[in-house]
C-alpha cells in the first residue's frame, strides 16, 4: 500500500496538467535514513504564463507504524528556503562543536539529542513541520547523511 501511494505521489508530481496549470518536478533526490527515507525535490509551476517554483520535503510519518502517513514539508519562495537552509547549517555547526557531549538542541523545524543514556536516540535529527500549514508528524536523518541533505537543498535557487 505504501509503495502504491509514493509511486501515485511520484507520477503525479512529475507532471501534471489541468485547468491551465503545468507542475513539473524540475529535480529531485530521495535521501535514505533510519527506518525510513525522505523525498527532497524542487518543482515549477507554470499557470497563465507566470512561473514559479517551490521546494518541498515529502516523508513517511515515523509516529505511526502501522498506517502510510505521508507529510510534507514545503518552502514556497527564497527567503523561506535560505532560513530552512541557516538553520539546517546551525544545527551541522552545532553537532561538530558539541562531539561527544550530551546535550540536546532544537532550532525549528530540527531537534537533535547527543544523550547517550537508555532510550536515547544519538546521533539522530528529528526533523519536524512547525508550519501551521503542515499536518503534524516527524522522520528522522543520521548526522552521516545530513551534510547531503544540506548540499542538495543548497544545489538550486528558486524563481518566483
Amino acid at each position: 500500500m505504501k509503495k502504491i501511494l509514493t509511486f501515485i505521489l511520484i507520477t503525479t508530481t512529475l507532471y501534471c496538467k489541468g485547468q491551465g496549470r503545468d507542475i513539473q518536478t524540475i529535480d529531485s533526490k530521495i535521501i535514505r535514513t533510519w527506518g525510513s527515507s525522505i523525498e527532497c525535490k524542487f518543482v515549477r509551476v507554470i499557470e497563465g504564463g507566470d512561473t514559479s517554483e517551490y521546494f518541498a520535503m515529502v516523508y513517511d510519518n515515523l509516529r505511526y507504524r502501522t498506517i502510510s502517513d505521508l507529510i510534507s514539508i514545503i518552502k514556497i519562495n527564497q527567503s523561506e528556503l535560505d532560513t530552512f537552509i541557516a538553520d539546517a547549517e546551525s544545527v551541522q555547526k552545532w553537532i561538530s562543536e558539541n562531539k561527544g557531549r550530551d546535550a540536546s538542541y532544537t532550532l525549528n523545524e530540527f531537534t537533535l539529542s547527543n544523550y547517550s543514556g537508555p532510550g536515547a536516540s544519538k546521533g539522530f535529527i528529528m526533523i519536524s513541520s512547525q508550519d501551521p500549514r503542515d499536518r503534524d508528524g516527524y522522520t528522522f536523518l543520521t548526522y552521516k547523511t545530513f551534510p547531503e541533505f544540506i548540499d542538495y537543498i543548497k544545489s538550486r535557487k528558486l524563481i518566483n
